[in-house]
């Protein structure tokens, strides 16, 4: 579903702004279409979520790689956790960008100069792009509460059977205990009687 309003919203302006995750190793892929000598530049970002902040992630890394529609390398770098990389088409076609990172990355990729207006069109977008992005992460911690919780709920579960367990097993005992008790005290009276009748 995220995907999907993410895909939306790049399909609305002259420059594709995305944001997606990688686990540690994974590659992702994307790609674009550039027209020979044509300057892409694309800006990047590893973000943390912070309460009422967005703060990029003091010690992740990125590694960008860049082909041309040959599968010729264009460009190959490993970057910190917030800049720009840039490059210069030298064939028609479609590029493909690759990066691996071990967190959430933020990519905004600009082929050209952009119109003026939408300019501001890719600003609007990025901001609520970034704003899905904290909620999505906001909803990824309201899930691992809930299954810790779930988790913590089947642990008391299972602790209240086995002491429920524990507590009617020495129930029983106690009964035995008791009833045992009472047969050697009446035994024990009886044999008492008995004795002072023959004296």
């Amino acid at each position: 579903m995220m995907l999907k309003v993410l895909f939306a919203l790049t399909l609305i302006c002259s420059a594709s702004a995305f944001s997606f995750h990688l686990d540690a190793r994974d590659r992702k892929c994307f790609n674009e279409d550039v027209q020979a000598d044509t300057m892409v530049m694309g800006k990047y970002k590893v973000p943390v979520y912070k309460p009422n902040s967005f703060e990029t992630h003091p010690v992740v890394s990125i590694f960008i790689e860049v082909r041309d529609s040959t599968k010729k390398l264009v460009m190959s770098d490993q970057y910190t956790n917030e800049g720009k990389f840039i490059f210069q088409a030298r064939t028609s076609g479609e590029h493909e960008i690759c990066t691996t990172s071990n967190a959430s990355v933020w990519i905004n990729i600009d082929a050209g100069k952009p119109a003026e207006k939408e300019s501001s069109k890719v600003q609007e977008t990025n901001d609520l792009q970034l704003r899905i992005f904290e909620l999505r992460d906001l909803l990824n911690q309201v899930v691992a509460e809930n299954n810790y919780q779930h988790g913590r709920k089947e642990r008391m579960r299972q602790t209240i059977d086995s002491t429920n367990t524990r507590v009617f097993i020495w129930a029983i005992v106690e009964f035995l205990l008791i009833v045992a008790m009472a047969v050697w005290q009446i035994h024990y009276l009886k044999t008492f009687f008995e004795v002072i009748r023959v004296i």
